[in-house]
């Protein structure tokens, strides 16, 4: 039986999915979501193909899951858990963005060169975590910084991004990947992305 939660969130799940996977923002069966309601958390499952979400790949549950709820929901249940209690966030996204971890390779803090990606974002902060997935710790690590930026970039893994939808939470995704593949091209090209991101057109203080 499809829990009534589960079915009513489960199209703010597909349409994210199916977005991350289109912008390349994971492969086949990386990533996971999650939302939260009230009390209840729902989140994909492990092993979920995010672009092609059933009822059947969503679990429900609370802030203090069962046994058999960590076992079946997606590996990163403790990093979504650790956001939740930690942040305001109503939903979390995950993605292995491939340029935004490339870019994550070549600076600790992403400054976009782009106006889109500098009028959302200002700068994106990157996190070096060991572990680098699904711990308490590294969930509360990237609870702080998301408490003051609504994306991180996780070095050598992905991005985590939050927010009050997934929806949201999915554009800043696709948003900071598009910002860091302009970035990563730059640095290929020899560019001086430092005087890139200070151009007059990126300034949005005034």
């Amino acid at each position: 039986m499809v829990d009534d939660i589960v079915r009513q969130v489960l199209p703010e799940f597909q349409n994210a999915g199916r977005t991350l996977l289109a912008c390349r923002c994971n492969n086949s069966h990386s990533g996971n979501l999650s939302v939260r309601r009230d009390d209840r958390i729902v989140i994909t499952r492990t092993g979920a193909m995010l672009g092609d979400l059933s009822a059947g790949d969503l679990l429900a549950t609370t802030p203090q899951p069962t046994p058999d709820e960590r076992h079946r929901a997606s590996t990163e249940l403790p990093v979504h858990l650790q956001i939740y209690e930690h942040t305001d966030h109503l939903a979390v996204a995950h993605g292995h963005a491939l340029s935004a971890v490339a870019a994550a390779w070549l600076t600790d803090e992403l400054k976009p060169i782009d106006v889109e990606g500098a009028y959302y974002f200002g700068s994106i902060p990157v996190l070096e975590h060991v572990p680098a997935t699904a711990s308490p710790e590294l969930g509360q690590a990237l609870a702080a910084i998301l408490n003051e930026k609504p994306i991180v970039i996780l070095r050598g893994h992905g991005v985590f991004a939050a927010g009050d939808t997934l929806e949201r939470a999915t554009q800043r995704i696709t948003s900071v990947n598009d910002s860091a593949e302009l970035f990563v091209r730059a640095t290929l090209l020899r560019l001086d992305t430092d005087q890139l991101a200070r151009a007059a057109y990126l300034d949005f203080s005034k």
